[in-house]
């Protein structure tokens, strides 16, 4: 497998347009990351280059700007290497598994963020907020540099404000580079992943059990004309994700067994309840 593993915001000083939507890169070369994250990404680079060696994996490891000769090859997987420098919660974040690939590659994207957030969560303690697209990300982490087919993710390794969240992410980096590169070796256990599919109507896409509950009726003109078109991606919202369409919202409910665990939102009653 050929890895490339991306180290935020290293460099990011010397980023140009080439690649980038028109005026991106002047704002870029300000986001600079949190203090110390282009050093701690780099030094989790290093580590995670090893395990992956031990896997078979073949390891490319890139700054945060355009490389023509590094990004004209397709990846088995490109991982973005971030440190969330802190907040009000304790968290990971695995987000942008769509943009800018194709439907095999998202599929592929879209497995990772799950796996990533499995082993993260239990091999380092921090609590992980799956958040999948981010549209700001589009251009802003280079998405836009490699090939339509090579699956991208970033992972954004949360600090949060716990005193054991701290600790690990500064003391325990190893833990983090074996939660990822187990993450990495559950995803090339598949023979193939769950398709990822693209609505050119909307722009948006559908995966995992949101896109089973919307194709349950094996006829999409069923599933238009009931639920819609998606109007989002997958998202964070109080708690759960969730996903707009055009005439209702779904819900992941992880604590209910299948197919209970997706659920169309009561948008009716909470507009009817808005009009008072």
């Amino acid at each position: 497998m050929d890895i490339l593993l991306q180290i935020g915001h290293k460099n990011i000083e010397s980023i140009t347009d080439e690649r980038l939507a028109v005026g991106d890169a002047a704002r870029l070369r300000r986001s600079t990351g949190a203090p110390g994250e282009r050093e701690w990404a780099e030094a989790l680079s290093h580590q995670l280059g090893l395990r992956l060696g031990e896997l078979g994996c073949r390891v490319t490891v890139v700054d945060a700007i355009w490389h023509p000769d590094i990004y004209a090859i397709k990846y088995d997987l490109m991982l973005s290497l971030h440190h969330d420098g802190g907040g009000t919660d304790s968290h990971a974040m695995a987000s942008e598994a769509f943009r800018n690939t194709n439907e095999i590659a998202a599929g592929w994207g879209y497995a990772m963020v799950r796996f990533w957030g499995e082993e993260y969560e239990d091999i380092t303690g921090i609590p992980v907020k799956q958040q999948l697209v981010n549209a700001n990300m589009t251009h802003y982490y280079g998405w836009s540099y490699p090939t339509v087919d090579t699956p991208r993710v970033l992972l954004e390794h949360g600090n949060g404000s716990s005193p054991h969240d701290w600790d690990v992410m500064h003391n325990h980096i190893a833990w983090i580079a074996q939660a990822d590169a187990l993450a990495v070796k559950k995803l090339f256990e598949l023979s193939a992943p769950e398709t990822v599919r693209l609505f050119p109507e909307t722009g948006f896409h559908l995966g995992g059990g949101f896109k089973r509950f919307w194709e349950q009726f094996g006829d999409d003109n069923k599933s238009i004309r009931l639920f819609g078109y998606p109007l989002s991606e997958e998202m964070l919202e109080n708690g759960l994700t969730v996903q707009y369409f055009e005439r209702t919202k779904l819900e992941y409910h992880p604590g209910l067994p299948s197919p209970w665990d997706i659920q169309g939102s009561d948008l009716g009653r909470q507009a009817l309840a808005r009009r008072g």
